[in-house]
């Protein structure tokens, strides 16, 4: 359970990140509005891990919901490497990223709970 979780989670991740490495490069503040397509996989991965019944719905809210401050971790580091005054509300922007993140993670795991539901397996 926990290597397909972990998997799942760097899917989500790459998929987020995949989407921001194609997008062009837009204005300082409205980098993370290119993650849509991205979140719409980790949406989907959530509701493969309920629905096939790899982990319970907290948990893979949980890990699914964590795949876009991941990937913001990744790109403050490498941006306040460059530049120590960049991100200086960090922690805002992770609570933000960690927020925009959830809404797919949840809605995922109910539709999973709703496939394990109608399909007759105890959720």
């Amino acid at each position: 359970m926990r290597v397909l979780l972990f998997l799942c989670f760097l899917a989500g991740a790459a998929a987020i990140e995949l989407q921001r490495f194609l997008a062009p490069p837009l204005p300082p503040g409205e980098s993370y509005l290119v993650i849509g397509p991205g979140l719409v996989v980790v949406a989907l991965l959530a509701a493969l891990l309920v629905a096939a019944g790899v982990a319970p719905a907290r948990l893979a809210i949980g890990a699914m919901a964590a795949c876009a401050p991941a990937v913001a971790i990744g790109h403050i580091a490498v941006e306040v490497g460059a530049d120590p005054t960049a991100h200086n509300l960090w922690p805002i922007e992770l609570v933000f990223v960690f927020l925009v993140g959830l809404g797919p993670a949840v809605a995922g795991a109910l539709a999973g709970l709703l496939v394990r539901r109608l399909s007759g397996q105890a959720g």
